[in-house]
């Protein structure tokens, strides 16, 4: 027993469970030998294919002949070249024909228009009552039959036979203006003793239009209208050269 601390009583002891006895593990059976595989016999030498002898060759076939070669064509005969071409001499333009100057028509009067009226410069005649009319070779005042205060428009056509600058005068008391196409050339206009003046006009060969203005205002009175130009010295414009409008 086995005495206890709190008593000299001996409490009786269990009996000790002893672990059941281990069963020895069976021997481990060793694991047969591996058995190698039998040695490979090595593979009998291939004997060498025996050479095939080398089929006889063809016996050369003879070579055809060469064909005959065409025979050449002969060559054209060259052409022969053309000649150089010989120029032709620069043809000299005819010298222009000279024209004839124009003819002058035949005589005629230039036409006048004549107005009454006090004026002391041009007054617009197309606004006026014609008093009367007449005809005139040259640019000549009628006679005013004692009447002071009056005006006048000459129409008509100047012919030039030659083309050119002409200079045109108008020498007037009082005053007038000269046209010549419809263009004024001379502008005498105003009230003023006898005075000229002139203006040039550039003229073609042949008729052209011309007009003058004239009015007077009391006093003395003249007009005179002139011209120059090619081959004309400074000159009353002559009748053969105005004709009707």
């Amino acid at each position: 027993c086995i005495p206890s601390r709190e008593s000299a009583k001996c409490i009786a002891s269990q009996p000790v469970v002893q672990d059941p006895p281990v069963t020895p593990e069976p021997p481990v059976t060793p694991a047969p030998p591996v058995v190698e595989d039998p040695p490979v016999a090595p593979e009998p030498p291939v004997a060498p294919e025996p050479e095939v002898p080398p089929e006889p060759e063809d016996p050369l076939e003879p070579e055809a002949p060469p064909e005959p070669e065409d025979p050449a064509e002969p060559e054209d005969p060259a052409e022969p070249e053309d000649p150089p071409v010989t120029q032709e001499p620069p043809v000299v333009p005819e010298p222009p024909e000279e024209e004839d100057p124009p003819a002058a028509p035949e005589a005629s009067d230039l036409n006048y228009e004549y107005y009454e009226g006090r004026f002391a410069v041009m007054p617009d005649f197309d606004s006026l009552s014609i008093v009367s009319t007449g005809t005139s070779t040259t640019f000549s005042l009628p006679p005013s039959n004692g009447v002071v205060f009056f005006g006048l428009r000459y129409t008509g056509q100047l012919f030039v036979s030659e083309a050119g600058l002409y200079t045109f005068f108008s020498e007037s008391n009082d005053g007038s203006r000269l046209y010549i196409d419809g263009d004024l050339v001379v502008d005498n206009d105003g009230a003023h003793t006898l005075l000229e003046l002139s203006g040039t006009a550039n003229l073609s060969a042949g008729l052209h239009d011309i007009t003058l203005e004239y009015f007077q205002a009391n006093g003395t009175k003249g007009l005179t209208v002139s011209w120059s130009g090619p081959g004309i010295a400074k000159q009353e414009i002559p009748a053969t050269v105005l004709f009707a409008p």
